[in-house]
């Protein structure tokens, strides 16, 4: 999951329980490895819906998966306003809804698919 900013990005690794080892987390100038970081909690069963969430407040985003407690993760330099969002799948995968929220919690983009 990836979201552009105008001036940097926030890739989010989504992967299976177990293979935390092996994802890669970026947050603008941040990058954390799972060989270095536990990245267990961004690990769900992806063959069932899961909720993700991403809360961003100075400087700090908040990461959670379903359940699974938040990885929260420290950055020093601002990504700018967002211009894009992408996901990419690797086998099968499905996206419900989207919704884009300003730091007022104002919905100022949402797509239901």
């Amino acid at each position: 999951m990836t979201i552009r900013g105008e001036s940097g990005v926030f890739e989010i690794p989504l992967g299976i329980k177990g293979c935390a080892g092996v994802m890669h987390l970026s947050a603008a100038n941040i990058h954390h490895s799972g060989e270095n970081y536990d990245l267990g909690n961004l690990g769900a069963d992806y063959g069932n819906w899961q909720t993700i969430s991403l809360d961003v407040k100075d400087k700090v985003v908040n990461i959670q998966i379903g359940t699974n407690p938040p990885y929260a993760l420290e950055f020093t330099r601002d990504i700018g306003k967002v211009v894009g969002m992408w996901f990419l799948f690797s086998g099968r995968g499905a996206l419900d809804e989207v919704r884009l929220k300003d730091g007022n919690g104002r919905v100022i983009y949402e797509s239901l698919f």
